[in-house]
């Protein structure tokens, strides 16, 4: 399947499940009738000989036009009349599905939508649709697996694996966004599927190599470059996976301390790469006790090369850093003056340079407020000991805009009175961590004034350089508190601040604090955590606490080994499925916060009304609109919070993530 490069990231975004046409079947215009089409779909049977499937195709088409034209009642049962005549059409079968999961009759939804797979195996639709069904059910795990089917039941989006790379590398979004749709795609390799079924089965028993990978060896895994691609880009997000690179990292430490130079060429790149994506995930993985201390010899080896001025063995490096950052070595700059491999050199640059140029940065950051609050003290030791997160690169930007356009664009219909100015805006990030969201910001509105302000120096460090690397230079860091920050006399036309103010000890308060330093017109762009979506988070919250357990990097990897042997299905093992859950700095946050509130839809609307605050809408996905247009068809811009709120309650994970919405300060 040849095709150019938006027609790939397009292609790429699809078979994630999210923002495509194939997931939301029931949807299906013209447009996306041609993107069936091209995965090898029939949109219709082709009996024309026979008249009752005659009839049927009709139905159906009548079918897709009415849910097209919102008409999702009488679409429904068009559908119905299509699979009534002709059962075995697995499009109907698939669309009738899709229309019964869209107002949540999912238990009948997965009846229709089996069938359709049983018919036609290869209809990946029909198993992205039932994907979408498995996780509104809440069941994230069987999502996983049946995710992976879709993807080996279809050899064409098997051919997308060979462009992950350069989707990772450009990248064409966020990496961990892509991250669990990758993870599919690696297990398309044999090898790698068979090693992590091996080391799953005997987990926690160490295996040797050839137990491991049994006579291919470690070079058939090593060698895979959308594997390499993805540790170099962003923590790995799957159980069977971390046990595998666990169980190699433990191999590869082996052969350094043996004095043993590695294979070949590609397993030095792979090791490099597992070092990499260990910093990144901040050494969450699972290690022995004669594990560490042999690692820790293995360093204190490095340590005296440095000091007698030789070059140690690539192997010493890299397997060293698969344990533990090297710069924290002393003298570690010294390695960057020896020889190195391309990929050795990349790692030492991740593991070296740039936390020394982020140590420099941070150390010049101006602090614009003091902070003396004892919850914004307590939160700010957190995010100095875990800044995150380790993002590598930002998405590809789009075509700058403004700020009238960009919210015009993404809410068609929302009451939103224009500012009129513009990019001659001023922009405040309020908590803006390690930068990504800046960065981001600053490609979208080229010509704003960004100020970007958070508790943690070592969070701004990074958030610096990542912001020189990308050529930006205009967005503004300091230290500062934002229960303090009203006192500088700073005002905006857009505050951002999505994932921050849960953590204050008084979110509608740093809210307020927040909106005071809006201008008349201004927007907020907003996030906070769900009550209802974060059930199964709390629950394990309230084990830790009651477990009197610490938030020490060791804690939290022994607590982590835990929950990931908990019973599938259990609220314990459903946290391992939030991203968050795979780094130790990401794990920290998710479930020993200091500090946490979870809001609810009718707290945030009457906070809207007694603050002269519009709703401009959620910013949500495609998959999530669509569902609630048709629960709601007489809300089509998503802008009643009651209604949102009924939404939640039938599908209690929907915001999982945040609630992340936009709001106007009226006039």
């Amino acid at each position: 399947m040849k095709a150019d490069g938006a027609s790939l990231r397009q292609a790429w975004i699809l078979v994630d499940a999210k923002i495509n046409s194939l997931t939301r079947a029931a949807t299906m215009n013209r447009k996306s009738r041609r993107i069936a089409r091209s995965f090898g779909q029939p949109t219709f049977d082709t009996d024309r000989t026979n008249a009752r499937l005659a009839e049927a195709r009709s139905a159906l088409a009548m079918a897709v036009e009415l849910q097209r034209a919102g008409e999702f009642a009488k679409a429904e049962a068009m559908f119905g009349k299509a699979v009534g005549l002709n059962p075995k059409s697995a499009t109907a079968q698939r669309g009738l599905g899709c229309i019964l999961m869209g107002r949540d009759e999912l238990d009948l939804a997965a009846v229709h939508l089996r069938r359709a797979v049983a018919l036609k195996p290869d209809d990946t639709a029909a198993r992205i649709s039932m994907v979408a069904l498995l996780r509104q059910q809440g069941r994230r795990e069987a999502a996983a697996r049946a995710y992976e089917e879709a993807l080996t039941s279809d050899p064409q989006i098997g051919r997308l694996r060979s462009q992950l790379p350069n989707a990772l590398a450009e990248p064409w979004a966020r990496p961990i966004d892509l991250a669990r749709a990758s993870v599919g795609f690696l297990r398309l390799n044999p090898a790698i599927r068979a090693a992590a079924d091996r080391s799953s089965k005997a987990w926690p028993r160490p295996l040797t190599e050839q137990e491991l990978f049994g006579t291919i060896g470690m070079t058939a895994v090593a060698s895979d470059r959308v594997l390499r691609f993805l540790l170099e880009s962003c923590p790995i997000c799957d159980i069977e996976l971390e046990r595998l690179l666990t169980r190699v990292r433990g191999l590869l430490l082996l052969k350094a301390e043996a004095g043993a130079a590695f294979d070949n060429d590609d397993v030095i790149a792979f090791a490099a790469a597992l070092a990499c994506q260990c910093f990144f995930n901040d050494y969450v993985f699972a290690a022995s006790e004669a594990e560490a201390r042999a690692a820790a010899q293995l360093q204190d080896r490095l340590s005296k090369a440095i000091d007698a001025g030789t070059a140690p063995p690539a192997s010493w490096l890299l397997a060293a850093g698969c344990y533990g950052s090297l710069h924290a070595i002393p003298g570690a700059a010294r390695l960057l003056e020896f020889g190195w491999p391309d990929v050795v050199r990349t790692m030492l640059r991740r593991q070296v340079a740039e936390p020394h140029e982020e140590a420099k940065l941070r150390n010049a950051t101006k602090q614009l407020t003091p902070i003396d609050d004892a919850t914004s003290l307590h939160v700010r030791a957190h995010y100095e000991e875990s800044p995150y997160p380790r993002w590598i690169k930002p998405a590809r930007p789009g075509a700058s805009t403004t700020l009238d356009a960009f919210v015009r664009g993404r809410f068609p219909s929302a009451p939103f009175r224009e500012l009129g100015r513009g990019a001659d805006v001023d922009i405040l990030i309020a908590g803006c961590g390690t930068g990504q969201q800046s960065v981001e910001t600053a490609q979208r509105f080229a010509g704003a004034r960004i100020l970007a302000v958070d508790l943690s120096l070592a969070s701004l460090g990074f958030a610096q350089r990542q912001s020189r690397s990308a050529g930006l230079t205009a967005i503004e860091y300091a230290q500062a508190d934002i229960m303090a920050l009203p006192t500088t006399g700073l005002s905006f036309d857009l505050i951002e601040s999505t994932g921050v103010l849960h953590h204050l000890g008084d979110p509608w308060e740093g809210w307020q604090r927040l909106l005071s330093m809006l201008r008349p017109s201004g927007v907020m762009h907003l996030g906070f955590y769900s009550e209802t979506a974060r059930q199964d988070i709390s629950a394990v919250r309230r084990v830790i606490t009651k477990r009197g357990l610490g938030d020490s990097p060791d804690e939290i990897r022994a607590f982590r080994q835990e929950l990931m042997s908990a019973k599938e299905g259990s609220e314990q093992r459903s946290v391992t499925s939030y991203p968050s859950f795979f780094s130790t700095s990401e794990c920290r946050d998710l479930l020993f916060h200091r500090m946490e509130h979870c809001l609810t839809l009718p707290a945030i609307k009457a906070f809207l009304d007694a603050n002269g605050l519009r709703f401009l809408g959620m910013q949500t996905d495609d998959l999530m609109m669509s569902r609630f247009r048709h629960r709601f068809p007489g809300d089509p811009a998503g802008l009643d919070l009651d209604r949102w709120h009924d939404f939640e309650q039938r599908n209690p994970t929907s915001f999982a993530g945040m609630y992340e919405f936009w709001v106007q300060k009226k006039a």
